[in-house]
């Protein structure tokens, strides 16, 4: 599936392209949606890799501005209990005083197999797109109905003063918002 360019995230895929960007995972591609963000606020989403990879690149798409304002983009690692923990890698910036496909700058950086989380963060309040993925390894949550479950698509950290570099761990005390669209954070192959 391709999405403005950008290739879907598939479980054991075997021909990951260099230069192409990817979604951390499969997405339902009738649920594109602008997503506002909060100031000074983590988000981050799950990113399954299965096999070892070079990402060069974050990036994701401004659709609605917020002028003289930026998003700080990185990886982290999952702890045990699938909860974001060291950071892997912050890979800079990118501008939010214009709409559209942004990317960082290219930083190497090669993942093992396993659990991973994207993050992004921003000193304004800009809306960036959203996707509702077709899956999470975060689980469903059942509590709200019993027939239709809701993912659990990303952490939340509110108020973690994250528009600087982001820190060395990721902060205690972040909620998991079930049934809320996340951002799209892709990675690119380098």
């Amino acid at each position: 599936m391709r999405i403005n360019g950008i290739r879907d995230s598939h479980s054991y895929r075997s021909d990951y392209v260099t230069g192409t960007f990817y979604t951390a995972m499969p997405v339902v591609a009738d649920s594109v949606t602008n997503l506002a963000l909060v100031a000074d606020t983590m988000v981050v989403i799950p990113a399954v890799i299965e096999r070892t990879l070079t990402i060069d690149r974050l990036g994701l798409e401004v659709g609605v501005l917020d002028a003289g304002k930026i998003i700080r983009l990185g990886i982290y690692t999952a702890t045990s209990v699938k909860y974001p923990g060291s950071l892997i890698k912050d890979f800079g910036t990118i501008d939010a005083g214009s709409t559209g496909p942004k990317q960082t700058g290219t930083l190497a950086t090669i993942l093992i197999p396993g659990l991973y989380f994207l993050v992004c963060s921003s000193d304004g309040a800009p809306s960036v797109y959203a996707q509702r993925y077709a899956w999470t390894p975060l689980g469903m949550d059942v509590s709200t109905h019993m027939y239709y479950a809701t993912n659990n698509y990303s952490w939340l950290k509110l108020d973690a003063g994250s528009s600087g570099a982001l820190p060395a761990t990721f902060p205690a005390g972040g909620s998991l918002p079930y049934g809320t669209r996340a951002p799209c954070i892709v990675y690119r192959i380098g």
